[in-house]
């Protein structure tokens, strides 16, 4: 089973479910769209320093928050800053069953290119060059934002040039990303 849990915060109740999911074996995976989110390899990654890890990165949990992680995927286990009040209904929901995950951790079967995923007022980008090369959580309210922030990409990674695809609701991603790359795909 997977919940999605959106921004403006969760649309989920656990008195609203099946008994037989409630109570059963079958894990449950929260797909959180956080602006705080980050990634840290496995083989440097230690569960007991995830506040420090999202401190770090300038992303530090605000008191009505706590950090959170993923299982690891393809070496990598993603960090995230998540209400209190989200993850103790959750967890008293699902308890052990529970798994976290991010857009930032979707299977991914490009060797070199770029994928986009827009949540509300997300980013979710990755670029590929023989293996992940960036991966991040960019804000973007506007289009203009949306632009920016790939032009910015562009002038690093060169990623007009790049296969990019498109996960998910397409949210005014195919509008932008029409005239900027040449090879576009939607998932």
């Amino acid at each position: 089973m997977s919940i999605q849990l959106p921004l403006s915060g969760h649309s989920f109740s656990a008195e609203n479910l099946p008994a037989d999911l409630r109570d059963g074996q079958t894990p449950v995976e929260a797909v959180l769209p956080r602006a705080k989110t980050l990634l840290v390899p496995e083989e440097e990654f230690a569960a007991a320093m995830t506040d420090a890890y999202l401190a770090a990165a300038g992303m530090a949990c605000r008191p009505e928050e706590r950090s959170v992680y993923t299982s690891s995927y393809d070496g990598i286990v993603a960090v995230m800053a998540v209400e209190r009040a989200v993850d103790d209904v959750l967890r008293s929901a699902f308890g052990e069953r529970l798994r976290y995950t991010t857009p930032l951790l979707t299977p991914c079967s490009l060797k070199r290119g770029v994928v986009l995923q827009r949540m509300e007022t997300l980013l979710f980008a990755r670029i590929y060059d023989g293996g992940l090369q960036f991966a991040e959580v960019l804000p973007v309210q506007t289009e203009a934002d949306l632009r920016y922030h790939l032009s910015k990409l562009d002038s690093i990674y060169h990623i007009y040039n790049m296969e990019v695809r498109i996960l998910g609701r397409a949210a005014g991603l195919i509008d932008v990303c029409k005239p900027l790359f040449k090879h576009l795909t939607c998932e």
